[in-house]
């Protein structure tokens, strides 16, 4: 009997061994599961502070508050220089195409699609303009910012429309009638934005 149960011994004793590098081989690997579940909720944790910090940012009530200002400031603008648009589409209806031979070509014989898209840049060049405008001259009482922003947006079209004129025709006239009347439409808008913000209908930027 004892030959027996040494050899059984034996065995049990063999089967230990083997299977020690099993074992240590599930060890490690828990624990690098363990740590890459620990580094996920780190990760997550980190992506849900960031998440929240920015919607917080954009829920901030001053901004939020600056930001609807900013939108009146750009809807003014709009309309103003679509009122802008339709005062000098009728006087160059009315009086320039009419009465003068070499300006013929401002007529707007119907309101056709290439009208109302015109009609639509026109009132998008304003809600850009009433927007930056509010920033550009926040608080301050200078002069030069007023006029530097009227007189960038203004040229800019208006020098564009001469440009285009220069490409398709020889005669410069009325397109350096456009030009000018795009200078007056931004100084009409610009108007109506400083009158909305003297009244308090509009909330100028404030500058630090």
């Amino acid at each position: 009997m004892r030959p027996q149960t040494t050899i059984e011994i034996d065995q049990v004793k063999t089967t230990s061994k083997a299977t020690q590098p099993s074992v240590k081989i599930s060890i490690v690997l828990l624990l690098n599961s363990i740590e890459n579940v620990s580094k996920f909720n780190n990760t997550r944790s980190l992506f849900r502070t960031k998440v929240w910090t920015r919607v917080n940012k954009i829920l901030d009530p001053q901004l939020m508050a600056e930001r609807i200002e900013s939108l009146k400031a750009g809807i003014l603008g709009g309309l103003s220089l679509m009122i802008a648009f339709f005062l000098t589409t009728l006087l160059n209806n009315l009086v320039l195409a009419k009465y003068f031979e070499q300006l013929g070509s401002l007529a707007i014989a119907s309101l056709d699609l290439q009208w109302l898209v015109r009609a639509g840049i026109v009132c998008f060049s304003g809600l850009l303009f009433g927007v930056t405008y509010r920033y550009i001259i926040r608080s301050d009482k200078n002069p030069q910012l007023k006029a530097g922003g009227v007189l960038a947006f203004g040229l800019v079209r208006g020098l564009t429309q001469v440009d285009v004129g220069l490409s398709y025709s020889r005669d410069m006239l009325p397109f350096a009638v456009l030009g000018v009347e795009s200078i007056l439409w931004f100084v009409l808008a610009a108007f109506f934005l400083e009158t909305a913000m003297q009244f308090g209908w509009i909330k100028p930027f404030e500058s630090n």
